[in-house]
Formats: C-alpha cells, sequence, structure tokens
C-alpha cells in the first residue's frame, strides 16, 4: 500500500535493477523473515529504496529510505512502518543533512499530535532526528490515521523537494550523517 502512495506522490521514480538483492530470506536454511527491496532513482535527488519485510505472516515491516545524494537541501527520510496483530506503527524520521530549515515539518508533527506517540527506547539516533518527526502508534482500527499522516508528510517531502535548491557541501554531510547511522 505505502509503495503505491510513493509511486502516486513521486511520479518520475525509474526503477534499479538491484539483481540478486530483490529478494532476501533470513535465516538462509529455514527462512523466518522474506524481504523484498526495491531501489529508484529520482532525477536531480538521489535515491529511494524500498524495503517490505514479512515474518512469518505474524509481522510486516515496510523501510523506505529517501537518500538526497546530489546535494539537494533536503534532509534524509526514513519512514518505517510496522504491523503486528492489532498494533500498528509508523515512524518518519527526517535527518537534516542541509543547513537548511524546515518549519513544514514540524508544523506536519502539530497537525498529528493527537495520534498517540510510540513510546521507544532511547537511543542514540533519537536526538539526531528533526522536530518535526513522527514517532507514532494505533491500533488495526486507527491505521488510516497512520497512513494519511504518512501521505501528508511524502507530500511535504515532495514539496521540499520541487522547490529545493542545491549546496555541494550537503554531500559531503550526508556522508558524515551515514557513517554516524
Amino acid at each position: 500500500m505505502l509503495v503505491n502512495e510513493l509511486k502516486n506522490i513521486f511520479k518520475d521514480l525509474k526503477e534499479i535493477d538491484i539483481g540478486k538483492y530483490s529478494y532476501l530470506k533470513y535465516p538462509k536454511f529455514l527462512p523466518m523473515m522474506k524481504m523484498k527491496v526495491k531501489s529508484y532513482s529520482l532525477a536531480n535527488f538521489g535515491s529511494i529504496m524500498v524495503m517490505e519485510t514479512s515474518m512469518m505472516k505474524m509481522m510486516k515491516l515496510t523501510t523506505i529510505s529517501f537518500t538526497p545524494s546530489s546535494g539537494i537541501n533536503v534532509p534524509f527520510l526514513l519512514i518505517d512502518t510496522m504491523s503486528m496483530g492489532k498494533k500498528r506503527i509508523a515512524f518518519i524520521e527526517f535527518y537534516n543533512t542541509t543547513d537548511e530549515k524546515y518549519l513544514s515539518l514540524e508544523l506536519l508533527k502539530e497537525k498529528y499530535q493527537n495520534i498517540e506517540d510510540y513510546q521507544e527506547k532511547e537511543a542514540w539516533y533519537v536526538n539526531e532526528r528533526m522536530k518535526g518527526s513522527l514517532i507514532k502508534c494505533s491500533t488495526s482500527k486507527e491505521e488510516n490515521l497512520l497512513l494519511e499522516m504518512i501521505k501528508d508528510a511524502l507530500t511535504q517531502y515532495k514539496n521540499i523537494i520541487d522547490n529545493a535548491s542545491y549546496n555541494e557541501n550537503n554531500i559531503n554531510r550526508l556522508k558524515e550523517f551515514s557513517s554516524r547511522m
């Protein structure tokens, strides 16, 4: 479902052949986790990776990673969604690899303050996130709220891309960020 939303918002995606990495299993001999991976390029931006993971039909996880490797003034974006039983979790994590401020992302967080925050454990990367990041949870009955929030975040992100300038220093900032992560 998220992949369709991604393609509806980012119409210029070009799929990249990743060969044997497009379908992975773990562990190898008795695969409990199955992963479908797709990679896309987006002109004047960089790349987008999508990984859909299922674990014994009990849990589904989708990860979408937006890597602005062209030097564009856009933050790195990581989206994770998980469904397990009736539980739903969505992480929309923005990491600033530029000198820019993104007020529209902070306003997005205000818009969805009524959705329960997911109580995550302390981790070193939490302090790296931008203020506009959304870490939310709900039940299967309220899953549409999380999907609406993700669609809004993708639309805001696309608007930022469409209006962004470039700064070559962002390429090094992205590399530094990647080495920390």
